[in-house]
């Protein structure tokens, strides 16, 4: 596949993770302990595809570092979410996290060299305003701690994922990120605390055995957003491609859910963000 399927596979995915985690802690659970249940499933899952991949790693002290470092700033990252959505509205946390495609776009530019081209740049904005009709409801915006905290949690997200797309180069991708969410799990346990045992059994109970499954669902997008920088795929074209996946989740929540409320701005969107994938795919 070329960069562009693998790119928009890891959005279906991780749209498929959204929705589940939204039925799954809807008014229950421990969403610290939830995040390193499906961390840790999650690398358990690309294990078991690993026997499929011709691994490749170019060991050397500094790569093992980079992957600890890494690790443990994915594992800051989903914890700055979580707290952030206790903190604030999704919806307008969903708006911070909305400043990736800048980050996207000028780290692209300023660190890979890449072109910023007509059509890619309406592209983006088109996913963007696609987005933001999405999530818009007229809510005020204000600097408060958990909108700050999503606008941390978007820029570090962004970096890590420029330096997934130096790292791919040494691993291969199901190698890469299976060793990536194991060591992620293993942070996220030691910040738990002392009762981490007893909160994650208390999850597993609360949650039932349908917790095991959302782990893979955001393994494997992950790893098909590295497979996309793999196959050369541009970060400005590829991060912002698997942005889709808040389209795919409206989409999601329609069908499955009965979210149908303003379904025609809902649909406008779509097209938007649909356009705009088209745009940045053939720029």
């Amino acid at each position: 596949m070329n960069w562009f399927l693998y790119a928009l596979l890891g959005a279906v995915l991780m749209s498929a993770y959204q929705v589940s985690t939204r039925v799954l802690l809807r008014s229950k659970g421990d969403s610290g302990a939830f995040t390193f249940i499906t961390t840790f499933f999650g690398s358990l899952g690309l294990v078991l595809v690993l026997p499929f991949e011709k691994i490749r790693l170019v060991p050397t002290l500094l790569l093992l570092v980079g992957l600890l470092v890494f690790a443990a700033v994915f594992a800051l990252v989903d914890l700055i979410f979580t707290k952030a959505r206790q903190l604030e509205e999704v919806s307008v946390t969903s708006v911070a996290i909305q400043t990736g495609f800048f980050w996207s776009l000028l780290g692209a530019f300023l660190l890979f060299g890449e072109s910023l081209s007509f059509r890619k740049v309406l592209g983006v904005l088109l996913i963007l305003i696609g987005n933001l009709f999405i999530i818009w409801k007229g809510q005020k915006i204000t600097l408060s701690q958990g909108f700050l905290l999503a606008l941390l949690g978007t820029f570090l997200f962004n970096l890590v994922s420029f330096g997934d797309k130096r790292l791919v180069a040494s691993f291969s991708p199901v190698f890469y990120k299976s060793s990536l969410f194991l060591f992620e799990s293993l942070w996220l346990l030691f910040i738990l605390g002392q009762h981490r045992l007893s909160r994650v059994t208390a999850e597993l109970r609360v949650q039932g055995l349908g917790i095991v499954l959302v782990g893979p669902m955001i393994a494997f997008a992950v790893m098909f957003l590295n497979k996309s920088f793999e196959a050369g795929g541009e970060a400005s074209k590829a991060l912002p491609v698997f942005s889709l996946a808040l389209i795919f989740s409206t989409l999601a929540g329609i069908v499955f859910l009965g979210e149908r409320g303003n379904l025609g701005r809902k649909i406008l969107a779509m097209v938007l963000a649909f356009v705009g994938a088209y745009l940045i795919q053939s720029s």
